[in-house]
């Protein structure tokens, strides 16, 4: 399925999905993308990356769902990690102080890395 302005990228940690905004989500794309983010949220990817290293544009929306979203993953068990989006995206996120609020990465590569910590973290507490 194709979404514009969306591309999903499976990592080969089975339980992870980077979902990368490109430019800019048309407005009517937004619900076809979050059924489709969360239906694999659900089915055992709790564990993702929001890279925003391409963006061109996040709407009030968007920047509420990222909020949403991390705090939905972490009932599911899991979390998330943004890559941070380019300067002309950053006032709108930080319009609604989201900084503080969520796991803020450089890279593609780091986010991955902070999510497998927290994972491992979350393994040992189990154990």
């Amino acid at each position: 399925m194709h979404i514009e302005g969306l591309e999903i990228v499976y990592p080969p940690d089975p339980h992870t999905i980077v979902l990368c905004l490109v430019g800019r989500m048309p407005g009517e794309a937004i619900p076809q993308a979050e059924e489709l983010c969360k239906g694999l949220m659900e089915k055992g990817r709790p564990w993702v990356v929001i890279d925003l290293s391409r963006a061109s544009y996040i709407s009030d929306e968007g920047v509420g769902m990222l909020a949403f979203y991390d705090g939905y993953l972490r009932s599911l068990g899991g979390g998330m990690a943004v890559v941070a989006p380019p300067p002309s995206v950053v006032s709108n996120i930080h319009k609604f102080n989201l900084a503080r609020a969520v796991n803020w990465c450089q890279t593609r590569d780091q986010a991955l890395g902070e999510l497998a910590k927290a994972r491992a973290g979350q393994a040992e507490a189990k154990a």
